[in-house]
């Protein structure tokens, strides 16, 4: 009987690549937060051509597609926070 424990090993370790959201919404996410392309490729340390090939369609491999998928995440998250946040109440008249 052949020894299936090194496979085993080998897809335990595995990690499947983060989910990307499409590229049409990834740039829309950082435009919805008042971000540039040079911020957002600052933050990830890439050039902003890289991340406006990201919006356009390519995606990110390896530990990038990570930090990107993370920050889309968070993206996504501070814009559904910010529009759940009810507007402050007006003061009442004395």
């Amino acid at each position: 009987m052949t020894d299936y424990h090194a496979i085993d090993a080998l897809l335990a370790d595995a990690r499947t690549p983060a989910a990307l959201p499409p590229a049409d919404r990834r740039r829309a996410l950082r435009e919805a937060l008042h971000l540039t392309r040079t911020q957002v490729a600052h933050a990830l340390g890439v050039s902003p051509s890289t991340v406006g090939g990201w919006e356009t369609g390519r995606d990110p491999s390896g530990e990038l597609r990570e930090k990107y998928a993370y920050f889309l995440t968070a993206a996504q998250e501070k814009l559904r926070t910010q529009h759940a946040t009810p507007p402050h109440p007006e003061a009442e008249p004395t």
